[in-house]
């Protein structure tokens, strides 16, 4: 009998501590959950709201790296009216991205903003139909658009705030919009490489018909090469302006991370280029060892190197 209370005993210790364990093993995703969740900030009093009575919030702020940007900046040298552009999405190219936003002098009624979905497994083509609140001020979703978006019959797009909000190829040029671009709307849409070319034309025609009603800039989102060493590197860039240049639109589909992270962000920009008969043209280049100040000697072999275009589209 005295054997039978012992392992009883140890029994009820034992399951004692197997849910203590589990107890302890949920909380890093709770908390992760709860750090996730209290990115969003509730509107204040005036602040730009949707058709989903929401706010989202700019998470990719650095104050420092803004202001200095901003302060190097120089406009670039083009002709025509500016109707989109392709800039990147890393802040170290952040110089570069400053240079787009100081070379507008037009006003936009709304502001297009397409990039690669890089973490999230949700539709091939999601967009936010909220609101946004930045450093630099609030920005008003386009709600007439993102219906429009949301009725079309070719793109298969969905709603995912949270995605759009956590991903650095929309939330990086949003204190730029709202601070150089202050009356514009926004509508932010990112694409997976699942999206069909189908899903791609249709969002392009998209753009070029609310153009022709609208002041829209298209803009871009995307970075070049990825992980190469300098020489190779270049290499790859040629050969994606060759294809840019050629508009050869069958050749940009079969480009990998070796050339641009999200080609079927660049087919839409040229597509609705297109369409709305503007023309495409390079502002820049540069690759990331040389935007941080350095020098071919200061690559990792491991890391390599991100290259950046800027390309604008001009009538």
């Amino acid at each position: 009998m005295k054997r039978l209370m012992i392992l009883i005993l140890a029994l009820i210790l034992l399951t004692a501590c197997v849910s203590c364990t589990l107890s302890f093993r949920t909380m890093p995703e709770a908390l992760e959950n709860d750090a996730l969740s209290s990115r969003s900030s509730q509107p204040a009093e005036g602040s730009p709201s949707s058709s989903a009575e929401s706010i989202l919030s700019s998470i990719y702020f650095n104050e420092k790296v803004y202001e200095t940007s901003k302060q190097q900046a120089q406009p670039y040298n083009i002709s025509g009216t500016v109707t989109a552009g392709i800039i990147p999405h890393h802040g170290t190219a952040s110089g570069m991205i400053a240079s787009f936003f100081e070379t507008l002098t037009e006003s936009y009624d709304t502001v297009i903003l397409i990039g690669p979905n890089h973490y999230e497994e949700v539709s091939a083509i999601v967009y936010a139909d909220c609101g946004w609140h930045t450093e630099k001020g609030d920005i008003l979703c386009d709600s007439e658009f993102v219906q429009m978006l949301k009725n079309d019959l070719t793109v298969d797009a969905d709603a995912a705030n949270k995605a759009v909000q956590n991903d650095h190829s929309i939330g990086w040029h949003l204190p730029y919009i709202a601070d150089y671009l202050p009356e514009s709307k926004l509508a932010a849409i990112m694409l997976r490489q699942e999206a069909s070319e189908t899903e791609l034309k249709g969002l392009a025609q998209m753009v070029a018909d609310y153009a022709a009603e609208n002041k829209v800039l298209l803009i871009g989102s995307v970075d070049f090469s990825h992980y190469l060493m300098p020489d190779e590197a270049r290499e790859m860039d040629e050969l994606t302006k060759s294809v840019i240049s050629a508009a050869d639109y069958g050749r940009l589909m079969r480009l990998d991370s070796n050339n641009v992270d999200s080609p079927k962000t660049v087919y839409v920009v040229m597509k609705a280029l297109e369409l709305m008969g503007a023309q495409l043209q390079l502002l820049d280049q540069s690759i990331s060892y040389e935007q941080a100040g350095g020098t071919e000697l200061d690559v990792d072999p491991e890391e390599g190197t991100t290259t950046y275009l800027v390309y604008a589209g001009t009538k």
